[in-house]
């Protein structure tokens, strides 16, 4: 059941919480409540990371997918955009990194 007040918090992951500061695990959970959005977000944070994950990726796609930001109303979109786009080489990546991508791994379902 997707708890609706964690949804509408979107805009504040990053800020804090009840006065508390969220890390980088609570965050992505958070996230994982949008179902396949907020885990394909989370692959991508995943990517953009570490300029060694960034390498990787774009070694086999080409490219990089741009992360969403809040000064551009369109950026999720862009993004999901890309990684439709690039979803052979999304699947690849996850299958290369799944031991640390399990939770936000995309089925068919999804």
């Amino acid at each position: 059941m997707i708890n609706i007040k964690e949804l509408q918090s979107y805009n504040n992951v990053e800020a804090n919480v009840d006065g508390i500061l969220l890390d980088d695990k609570a965050q992505k959970a958070r996230f994982r409540l949008l179902g396949p959005l907020g885990k394909a977000y989370n692959i991508v944070v995943y990517i953009c990371s570490s300029p060694s994950y960034i390498a990787r990726f774009r070694a086999l796609a080409g490219r990089i997918i741009p992360m969403d930001n809040y000064t551009r109303w369109n950026s999720w979109f862009k993004m999901l955009q890309v990684l439709l786009l690039l979803k052979a080489y999304v699947k690849e990546y996850c299958v290369e990194f799944k031991n640390k991508l399990y939770k936000d791994l995309l089925d068919f379902n999804d």
